[in-house]
């Protein structure tokens, strides 16, 4: 119940922005838009659909008046940008909660949402929407579109120019998150050379980034010292994690985190035939 409450919110959210957008903003969204809608016009749609003020009827002075602040051109906005983590937030919903969304209505929000970040053109949102369709194709089954996607994050990440902007836009620096995703996909399929090369890189961030802007690192720990321990390079995997189940503060999967940090301990000691 919880989930379907908090994407109800969501989804109110989005469409809020999209019915006050003014006309220009909403034609450049849609036209971004043709290839999946086809031949749907939402243009007409949305002149045809949303009423207009009826100015002949009379209003109360102290409510409602020709310079009310709620007037349709008072609410007009052209940046969509207020909606951004909205769309974040309803896809991750729909990716990890049971409440039902198929793969039609979660592929058209995400091709909406990588409509309405383009109109942004802002870096940090490319790399948000590349993680939502990474996400998505995996769930999905087009592992190799979910991959592609993914490399192209590697390509394009900058710590020091993203980080702290998908952290305060996201939530988290959902970046290092996805090429964690990516790694342990590629070492279950058993390429080990592009799995490695995923770690490293995640490695190599996880030496600079904030430790408590967000649960980003904590959450990498984890993913790498899961890659180390299949791998069963046992000391490794046990120095990454150590420490996940003391860290003060709670975060997304901290249980897995320190499922994972225990799980090194143990299989550490078996081999050094040591007491646990």
């Amino acid at each position: 119940e919880g989930y379907k409450f908090g994407s109800e919110l969501y989804l109110q959210a989005i469409l809020l922005v999209l019915l006050v957008l003014d006309d220009d903003a909403f034609s450049n969204l849609t036209s971004n838009l043709d290839s999946f809608l086809k031949e749907t016009n939402i243009q007409e749609m949305k002149h045809r659909e949303i009423p207009e003020v009826d100015n002949s009827k009379e209003f109360d002075s102290d409510t409602l008046g020709s310079d009310d602040l709620f007037s349709s051109e008072d609410f007009d906005m052209d940046d969509l940008a207020i909606s951004f983590p909205a769309f974040s937030g309803l896809l991750t919903f729909y990716r990890d909660s049971p409440i039902g969304a198929n793969q039609v209505q979660e592929t058209f929000l995400a091709n909406l949402f990588v409509a309405v970040t383009q109109e942004a053109n802002e870096m940090i949102h490319v790399l948000r929407t590349k993680c939502i369709l990474s996400h998505l194709y995996l769930k999905h089954g087009d592992i190799e579109k979910a991959l592609e996607e993914c490399e192209g994050i590697m390509d394009i990440y900058d710590h020091d120019a993203y980080s702290l902007q998908l952290v305060n836009t996201y939530g988290m620096d959902w970046s290092l998150i996805c090429v964690g995703t990516m790694a342990s996909t590629y070492l279950f399929r058993g390429q080990f050379t592009a799995a490695q090369r995923s770690v490293d890189f995640l490695t190599k961030q996880m030496q600079v980034i904030d430790e408590f802007a967000s649960s980003t690192k904590v959450m990498s720990r984890g993913t790498v010292s899961s890659y180390y321990l299949r791998l069963f390079d046992l000391s490794r995997a046990h120095d990454i994690s150590s420490g996940i189940a003391t860290t003060q503060y709670g975060y997304f999967f901290k249980e897995h985190g320190t499922m994972q940090e225990r799980l090194a301990e143990k299989e550490l000691a078996l081999q050094n035939s040591e007491a646990f």
